[in-house]
Order: C-alpha cells, then structure tokens, then sequence
C-alpha cells in the first residue's frame, strides 16, 4: 500500500513543479474599461523642451477610480486603487492648442502581494486603440521613476480642489 501513496505523492509533487514553472513570472494589469468616466485628477501638457516628450509628449489626463480617492486624501493608497494616465497628441492652430488622436493609456494598480517588489504598484502601458499591455517592460521601468515618489506612496499627482 506504500507505493501507491509514493507514486501519488510523486505525480502531485510533479504537478506542482510543473504548474510553477509555467507560472506567469510577472502579474499583469488590466485595461480600466470606462475610465474617463472617474474622477478627473489633473491635465497637463508635456512640450517639445521635455526630456519625456518623445514618448509622453501631448497633453495627459489623470483619471483615478473611488479607492484612489480615498488614497489621495489619506497620503496612502489602499490596494484597488487605479491611477490612468490618459496621453493625446497635442494639436495647435493658430496658437492655440487642444488634444488630439489618443497615444497611449498608461495605469497604475495597487496591489500589495500582486506587486510588493515596485512599491505594491503595477504598471502597464496600452497603445492607443490597445486592450493588452504593451511597452513599459518590465514594470521596473516605470517603478524606477516613481520610486522617487515614496513618500507619496510613489504617486505624481495630487488630487486638484
């Protein structure tokens, strides 16, 4: 009766092993239907003179849902919390300039167990028209800039009165 029990025990352990290995190394964020429809943070405008402008450059929302809000006021965001950076092309006519063509959505989640190694934050960028992550890889990229933060629980903005 002992080799049956060490055979299972065996093919289980086997199993496991097998199933870890093809673990995704790295949890994903994903696309935040419907979140123009939150809480509207801030706009900014990030010019040609911008060292960030290649990529970022246009204007930017910041879109937070119900948990970031709280988050925003307590100094510390609790785990749900979702920050989108929403980036258009900037365009201008006759000096004066408004968005344009949507370039990317880039969001934030917080997730303590999900994302301890980037300060409990997730990070993820979609390409316009995207609804799977793409860019931004790894998420340390985007965690070494916003590690600068910590004392904003790695969060830019603040919430406007």
């Amino acid at each position: 009766m002992r080799l049956p029990l060490v055979i299972t025990l065996g093919a289980m352990a086997a199993l496991a092993w097998l199933a870890s290995s093809h673990a995704d190394p790295q949890p994903t964020v994903d696309y935040p239907q419907g979140f123009t429809r939150w809480t509207h943070v801030t706009t900014g405008l990030i010019g040609p003179g911008n060292p960030a402008y290649a990529h970022f450059g246009g204007f930017h929302d910041v879109y937070a849902n119900a948990k970031a809000i709280e988050g925003y006021g307590a100094a510390r965001f609790a785990d749900g919390a979702v920050l989108v950076f929403d980036v258009h092309e900037a365009k201008t006519v006759q000096d004066a300039a408004s968005p344009g063509a949507r370039r990317l959505v880039d969001v934030m989640v917080k997730d303590r167990v999900r994302f301890g190694s980037t300060g409990g934050w997730g990070f993820a960028e979609f390409p316009a028209g995207a609804r799977e992550p793409q860019g931004l890889q790894p998420a340390n990229a985007c965690y070494s800039c916003h590690a600068t933060r910590e004392k904003q629980d790695h969060v830019f903005t603040r919430l406007s009165d």
